[in-house]
């Protein structure tokens, strides 16, 4: 009998947490919907939080008089990166 009760006890709890716990993980990183690559207009921000690529491994910035250009690089070898002229994408290679 105590076995019954244990087991009816664990279906009680789960069938009321694990629903609500479901529900709190929707705003979880990996249930969030990324972009697979940036595209040209995002800020950098979207890029890094809109995008699977996340941070750059490397940056480099140019100031010139036209205004200022950031490339930022990721992977091995600098195989993926994205040109930013005065705040947004403006080149995307990968």
């Amino acid at each position: 009998m105590k076995k019954i009760t244990r087991r009816v006890r664990l279906v009680v709890f789960l069938a009321f947490v694990f629903p609500a716990f479901i529900a709190g993980c929707a705003d979880m990183p990996w249930n969030q919907k990324k972009l697979a690559r940036p595209r040209v207009g995002m800020s950098p921000e979207q890029v890094i939080n809109d995008t699977w690529w996340g941070r750059p491994g490397q940056t480099k910035t140019l100031s010139t008089a036209g205004g200022r250009t950031e490339i930022w690089y990721w992977g091995w070898y600098n195989q993926q990166w994205v040109v930013f002229t005065n705040g947004s994408v403006s080149a995307v290679y990968d």
